[in-house]
C-alpha cells in the first residue's frame, strides 16, 4: 500500500452552476421580430443580415420567463442559402440570430481570414463589413487587436479584504477565511485575485524555460488569476465568506494572500444573446484540406457576454469551431457539431482546429460532436474556469 500520510484530500468541485443562467433554466425562445429571406440572385448578404440584426438591436428589452432574462427578439433566417463575405456582429443584449435548421445555410465566402459570427458587446456593426474585415484580417491565425477588444475590472470604492495568512484553501472549498468581512454582504459579486508570486513560479519550475534557445520564463503579471464569484453567506464571528461556486485552484499559504474585491467591469457586457438552429460553412481551396487557410477561421465567437448560448448549430470546414473567449461568462454551447476543419494540422501550427474552446468562466458544453480536430474540447492557457462539458471537465 502506498504511503498517503502527506497526501491532501480535497473535495471534487461542484460543477452544477455553469452555462446559461447557471445551467438550470431552458434557453429562452425569443419571439421573431425580423424575417430575412435568401437572395435570389447570388448576391452578398452581409449588409442585409447585419441590418436586420441592428433593427432588432434598436428594439426595447422585454422580460421573458421568470429568471431575469430580457430579450429584444430574434432575426429569423428562412431556409435557403446566404452568402456572407464579411462577418456578422451581435453587440446588443437580447438579440438572437436564428435559422430554420440545416435548411438555413450561411456560407462564409471569399478568402479573408476572419471570425464569422461574433457576439461581442465591444464590437460595432460596421466592423463586420467586407472592407473592414479585409483590412483587419487574421495574421497567421492571430486576430487583429481591434477585433478582440479587452475588458478589465473597474477600481471601485467598494470593500476590499485578503485571505487569511497561514490558512490553506483547497480546491473544492466554498468557505473562505478572510482578514475582515466588514462591508461585504450576501449577494455581492466579487473577484478573488490570486497573485502570481515569483516564489510560486520558481517552485513549479517555470522560471527557467527555454524555447528554441530563448528564455521563455513566466511573467508574474500574466499569471495572476481572477476568479469571479458571488457571496452567498457571511460569518462575521469567524471572518469567513461563503461563495456560490467552489474554488478550482487552491490558495496555498506558502504564497501571498489573495485579494478579494467588488466585481465591476470597466465596459458593460451583453446578456441573453444567442446563435441557433443553422448550418454554417466556409469555402476553401478544393483538394487541399490540410493546408489551405484562406477562408473564415472560427465559426462563432462569444466575448464580453454574460449569459449567452450557441445551440443546434453545425459548422463545416472552418479552421476552428465555436469559441467562448476570455471575457465570456455563463455561456452554453449545446447540440452543436464542428465538422471537417480545413487548415494546417501539425502540432507546431497552434491556434488551429480548436473545435469547442471554452476560455472564459462558467462555460458549459453538452451533447456536442466534432471530428478531425487537434483539440476537440479545450481551453486556452490561464483560464480561471470553471468550464465543463460532455464528456470532459476542467
Amino acid at each position: 500500500m502506498s504511503d498517503t500520510k502527506h497526501v491532501k484530500l480535497v473535495d471534487l468541485p461542484d460543477f452544477s452552476r455553469v452555462g446559461y443562467r447557471e445551467g438550470h433554466v431552458a434557453i429562452p425562445q425569443a419571439p421573431v421580430r425580423v424575417t430575412v429571406l435568401p437572395s435570389s440572385n447570388n448576391t452578398d448578404d452581409t449588409t442585409r443580415i447585419q441590418e436586420a440584426i441592428d433593427k432588432v438591436s434598436a428594439m426595447a428589452l422585454t422580460p421573458i420567463g421568470n429568471n431575469g432574462a430580457k430579450v429584444r427578439g430574434a432575426v429569423l433566417l428562412k431556409a435557403g442559402v446566404y452568402r456572407v463575405a464579411g462577418a456578422l456582429i451581435i453587440h446588443s443584449s437580447g438579440v438572437v440570430l436564428r435559422g430554420e435548421g440545416k435548411g438555413t445555410i450561411v456560407q462564409a465566402t471569399g478568402q479573408s481570414q476572419r471570425d464569422f459570427i461574433m457576439v461581442n458587446a465591444l464590437l460595432k456593426s460596421d466592423m463586420g463589413s467586407i472592407e473592414f474585415q479585409e483590412e483587419n484580417k487574421r495574421d497567421c491565425g492571430k486576430p487583429a487587436d481591434v477585433m478582440v477588444p479587452k475588458n478589465e475590472y473597474k477600481t471601485s470604492n467598494g470593500p476590499v479584504t485578503y485571505t487569511r495568512e497561514g490558512v490553506d484553501i483547497p480546491v473544492g472549498e466554498t468557505h473562505i477565511p478572510v482578514k475582515s468581512t466588514a462591508d461585504f454582504n450576501a449577494g455581492d459579486r466579487i473577484v478573488i485575485e490570486r497573485p502570481a508570486a515569483d516564489c510560486w513560479i520558481h517552485s513549479i519550475g517555470m522560471d527557467h524555460l527555454i524555447e528554441d534557445g530563448k528564455a521563455e520564463s513566466w511573467d508574474p503579471d500574466k499569471y495572476t488569476f481572477r476568479f469571479e464569484r458571488t457571496i452567498v453567506g457571511i460569518d462575521s464571528n469567524s471572518n469567513e465568506i461563503e461563495i456560490d461556486i467552489p474554488m478550482v485552484m487552491n490558495l496555498d499559504p506558502k504564497y501571498p494572500p489573495a485579494k478579494i474585491f467588488e466585481l465591476q467591469y470597466k465596459k458593460d457586457m451583453i446578456s441573453d444573446v444567442g446563435v441557433e438552429n443553422m448550418y454554417l460553412d466556409t469555402g476553401y481551396k478544393k483538394g487541399d484540406p490540410d493546408d489551405d487557410e484562406r477562408h473564415a477561421w472560427y465559426a462563432v465567437v462569444l466575448d464580453n457576454v454574460c449569459n449567452g448560448w450557441v445551440a443546434d448549430v453545425t459548422t463545416h470546414h472552418f479552421v476552428g469551431g465555436i469559441f467562448a473567449s476570455t471575457w465570456s461568462r455563463y455561456v452554453t454551447i449545446q447540440d452543436c457539431s464542428v465538422l471537417d476543419p480545413i487548415s494546417k494540422s501539425t502540432s507546431k501550427d497552434g491556434l488551429r482546429r480548436y473545435a469547442f474552446n471554452l476560455s472564459g468562466q462558467m462555460g458549459l458544453v453538452k451533447r456536442c460532436f466534432t471530428n478531425r480536430a487537434r483539440h476537440d474540447f479545450m481551453t486556452l492557457a490561464r483560464v480561471c474556469g470553471k468550464p465543463i462539458g460532455d464528456p470532459w471537465v476542467f
